[in-house]
């Protein structure tokens, strides 16, 4: 799963035009690697506060971390991959 979000984050982010739970997570997390809070991710993606959480409940699960730091690290690892 965590090579399946790296691996296909920019494709999905190039052919999902519909917004899909992958391709928001996807989005979600190169926010949340920015450092934005829940608040300005969801005025960002059009989303409420609580698609957000529930996005950063799903990646953490899909990535084995336990916060935002960690999963902002991950992110800084693996954004480049591909």
């Amino acid at each position: 799963m965590v090579t399946s979000l790296a691996n296909g984050a920019r494709q999905r982010r190039e052919t999902d035009a519909t917004g899909t739970s992958e391709g928001r997570e996807a989005e979600v997390l190169a926010l949340l690697a920015k450092g934005a809070t829940n608040a300005a991710i969801a005025l960002e993606l059009g989303i409420s506060e609580n698609t957000v959480k529930d996005h950063t409940r799903r990646i953490y699960a899909k990535l084995g971390v336990q916060n935002r730091a960690e999963a902002a690290a991950w992110y800084a690892e693996h954004k480049d991959a591909g």
